[in-house]
């Protein structure tokens, strides 16, 4: 079927549907049905291919249909102006505990109760905290605090001595961990897990109830308290959350949005984001396997955008969302050209779809101390074809051949000599990786997963 005859003067139009990392499932179906017929058009051609930001600021996969009537579609989006990081856990070492404080009974005791007049406490700021009786009535006694108000301490268990006017105190906070270097928003890890890793008090394990900007208050006292030498982990990576400490998220700003691990422990993952808070993504369903600070995520934004197709000179544009992409048909097979962005720009490149072709998208990292950055290949039958960009702006076409479960990339600065990279696909098709030498001193290793899924 030819799409663009001489006779065809009507203006076609163009309908996008960009999945980057991941494509829809109508999309993937389109890929493998390309002349399609119904109320998206007698003639139609669907193209796969690979969508690159400059300067590594996109990595991706692409879905673009050219029809006789569809002029509007939407494309998803993975990118770092959408947001994008390593996950992790939150980590530190403690300055120590939180300052108590300390006095002398005045006023009215009982066997629950201790009681300074002179004292204006936050109602329940010392909760969860170990009082003890230093000197005078009842010396040697140590209690928890259960509640307090202004000036009077409630306690469980109750004084076997009760205290006097002659009793001092010191009020211990044995149910935190302060962090002087830390400025946390309030209550940011409440009800996660803070354990100590290593120094004292290592191997005990708290829920945090409460914490402050460098503090956290834990559901029950330490049994070791820890200090200046004890380095804890909050953990915030889970079957069902991944988490970055270094974002400032707005709460719920990313519910119902795909997350996608791009690359390290769990590459290939991709989640519904149920719901966020500051600094972690809680998703469904289950993570498969749970991330680490390995893994590198990127979150999708979705956008519409409307354009058309000349059939005399084979060019379109589209738009939507601040986005537009140009490009051109070449009338055989490819189908590619540049996009801008309200803070991005870059280039796609595809190729007609035949025979349902499989779109990877990953990093490169150089061992030699050269440029890093992202590739997205496309592999369709026996070819491959892409590209690559470096953190430093280098931009790379990617050709080369798929053999059986092999693949290799053509150097395009030397076509007949050594490859510029060679690599395996896995066993499931899920993932490739192998290395690279572009034979002018930088060298590494390089790996992608499937990104159309």
């Amino acid at each position: 079927m030819e799409l663009l005859r001489g006779d065809q003067t009507t203006r076609r139009g163009v309908r996008l549907a960009c999945g980057v990392i991941a494509l829809a499932t109508l999309a993937l179906a389109a890929c493998n049905d390309n002349n399609q017929t119904g109320p998206i058009g007698a003639n139609t051609l669907v193209f796969v291919g690979t969508v690159n930001g400059a300067n590594a600021t996109l990595s991706g996969s692409v879905v673009l249909t050219i029809d006789e009537t569809r002029v509007a579609a939407t494309f998803k989006i993975r990118t770092p102006s959408a947001d994008a990081g390593t996950a992790a856990n939150e980590t530190g070492t403690a300055s120590g505990i939180a300052p108590g404080d300390n006095g002398t009974a005045t006023g009215t005791q009982t066997s629950t109760t201790l009681q300074d007049n002179t004292k204006t406490w936050t109602v329940d700021e010392w909760k969860g905290a170990a009082v003890s009786i230093t000197a005078g009535t009842g010396a040697g006694q140590t209690s928890t605090v259960s509640s307090n108000t202004t000036n009077t301490l409630t306690v469980s268990p109750g004084w076997t001595t009760t205290p006097d006017g002659t009793s001092t105190y010191d009020i211990t906070r044995t149910n935190t961990l302060q962090d002087n270097t830390k400025t946390w928003a309030t209550d940011v890890w409440k009800g996660r897990t803070d354990s100590i890793a290593v120094g004292t008090g290592a191997g005990q394990a708290k829920t945090v109830s409460s914490n402050n900007a460098n503090t956290l208050v834990l559901a029950s006292a330490w049994t070791t308290p820890p200090d200046n030498t004890s380095q804890y982990v909050i953990k915030i990576l889970t079957s069902t959350t991944l988490g970055d400490p270094s974002k400032s998220w707005t709460k719920n700003e990313w519910a119902a949005q795909p997350v996608f691990i791009a690359a390290g422990t769990g590459a290939g993952q991709t989640r519904t984001v149920s719901s966020n808070s500051e600094n972690i993504l809680t998703v469904s369903p289950a993570w498969t396997k749970t991330p680490d600070g390995t893994s590198q995520y990127l979150i999708e934004t979705t956008i519409a955008i409307t354009g058309t197709y000349n059939t005399s000179s084979k060019a379109f544009s589209a738009t939507g969302g601040g986005y537009t992409f140009d490009g051109a048909y070449d009338g055989s097979s490819r189908l590619q050209g540049t996009f801008t962005g309200p803070t991005l720009s870059g280039t796609f490149l595809t190729e007609r779809a035949t025979n349902g072709p499989k779109a990877y998208c990953g990093t490169f990292t150089s061992t030699t101390a050269g440029e890093n950055g992202i590739f997205n290949v496309t592999l369709h039958g026996a070819i491959l074809f892409g590209m690559a960009t470096g953190d430093a702006g280098t931009v790379l076409a990617l050709d080369g051949t798929v053999s059986g479960s092999g693949v290799t990339v053509v150097n395009p600065n030397a076509p007949t000599g050594p490859p510029l990279a060679i690599g395996t696909v896995s066993t499931d098709g899920s993932s490739v990786a192998g290395t690279f030498d572009d034979g002018a001193g930088n060298m590494g290793n390089w790996q992608g997963a499937r990104c159309d899924l």
